[in-house]
C-alpha cells in the first residue's frame, strides 16, 4: 500500500485533479480520513474500485452484511415502548380532524428511562456503520449500569459482526431504581433479549479502564453522569476520554451520553460537565462533536481522524 506521502507527491506531479493543488489534497485527506485506501491499479480491476488514473485507484472498505437486521426493538424492549395506545390515538386522530396543533404523547418516566427512542436510533446507526465498514476494533461501553443500551449494542454486533466483542465497565454501586444487584439486573436484561453476555469489567473507572480497555476500539459509548458535582464529574469524563481515544482506530466513533450543545438543541442538560470536558479535551484535536437530536435527552459523537 502507497504512504499518504509517495501519494500526495504522485497526485501533485501527475496533476490528477482539475483544481489547485491545496484543493486536490483536501480531496485526498477526506478519502484517507474516510477509511478507504490507496493501491496501485492492477491489470485487471475489479468492479468495486474507483479508478482515479491509470496507475491509481481508491478502494471502497469491505462491507459485511446483517440477515434480517431490523430495529423494531428499539421501541419494543423492556420499558422503551411509548407508542401511543389505541385509545391515545383516536383523540389524536380527533385533534388533527379539528386542527389542533397538539398531540397527547406516553410521558417518559425520567426516573428509570435512561434512552430515548431517538437516542436509540443514533446509536443503532452510528454502530452499524462502523462494524458494515469494517473498522478494526472492539466496542466498549464505560458505565453500563443495568445494561440496556448494552444490550442493543450486543444485539447490532450479532447482527453485522458477531466476531466483534463487547465490553462493559461499571461498578455497579449506583442502585438508582434496581433492587438487589445491578450485575445481576444487567445480566437479566442480556437473558431477557437473547443476547450473549458482554464481557463485564466491574470497579471504579481508574482501576479498570487504564489496563483493561481493548487496544483497539472501533465504537464507544461513554456514559458515566449521574448528576452531582460537575467539576468532578468533568475530570471522570476527561479520564475517560484519555484512554477511550488512543485505543480509538481511523474512522471509529464515540457517542457521548448527555452531551448537550443548548445554543443548539433545547434538551435537559442533566450532565453539562460533559460538555465542559469535551470543549477542554478537543481545544488542540483536529476532531469535534457532532450534536445528535435526542427528543427529552440528548447526546454527541465524534469520528475518529486518521491522523
Amino acid at each position: 500500500m502507497l504512504s499518504s506521502t509517495s501519494l500526495r507527491k504522485s497526485l501533485t506531479e501527475r496533476r490528477l485533479f482539475r483544481c489547485s493543488t491545496n484543493e486536490s489534497l483536501v480531496i485526498l485527506d477526506k478519502i484517507l480520513k474516510g477509511g478507504f485506501s490507496i493501491h496501485e491499479k492492477p491489470s485487471d480491476c475489479d468492479p468495486d474500485l474507483i479508478i482515479m488514473n491509470t496507475d491509481l485507484l481508491v478502494e471502497r472498505p469491505s462491507m459485511n452484511s446483517a440477515t434480517n437486521m431490523h430495529n423494531v426493538f428499539l421501541a419494543e424492549l423492556f420499558d422503551w415502548d411509548n407508542r401511543e395506545s389505541k385509545m391515545v390515538g383516536r383523540v389524536n386522530r380527533i385533534l388533527r380532524r379539528c386542527h389542533v396543533r397538539l398531540q397527547i404523547r406516553r410521558a417518559m418516566n425520567f426516573y428509570t428511562q435512561m434512552t430515548t427512542v431517538e437516542q436509540r436510533i443514533n446509536m443503532y446507526h452510528l454502530l452499524s456503520q462502523v462494524l458494515c465498514f469494517g473498522v478494526n476494533g472492539e466496542v466498549v461501553e464505560l458505565g453500563c449500569f443495568e445494561g440496556k443500551t448494552a444490550v442493543l449494542f450486543q444485539k447490532v454486533i450479532q447482527g453485522y459482526a458477531p466476531e466483534r466483542t463487547l465490553h462493559v465497565y461499571d461498578s455497579f454501586r449506583m442502585k438508582a431504581h434496581v433492587k438487589g444487584s445491578v450485575k445481576e439486573k444487567l445480566l437479566g436484561n442480556f437473558q431477557t433479549a437473547a443476547t450473549r453476555p458482554p464481557i463485564i469489567h466491574e470497579g471504579r473507572f481508574q482501576d479498570t479502564v487504564p489496563s483493561q480497555l481493548p487496544d483497539q476500539i472501533c465504537f464507544a459509548h461513554i456514559d458515566c453522569g449521574q448528576g452531582g458535582d460537575v467539576a468532578r464529574h468533568k475530570q471522570l469524563v476527561l479520564f475517560c476520554l484519555e484512554h477511550v481515544y488512543t485505543r480509538m482506530t481511523p474512522s471509529a466513533v464515540c457517542l457521548l451520553m448527555d452531551y448537550c450543545d443548548r445554543s443548539l438543541v433545547g434538551a435537559w442538560d442533566c450532565n453539562p460537565g460533559v460538555k465542559l470536558a469535551c470543549d477542554e479535551f478537543f481545544k488542540e484535536k483536529s476532531e469535534s462533536i457532532s450534536v445528535l437530536y435526542g427528543g427529552e435527552y440528548c447526546h454527541g459523537y465524534f469520528r475518529k481522524n486518521a491522523t
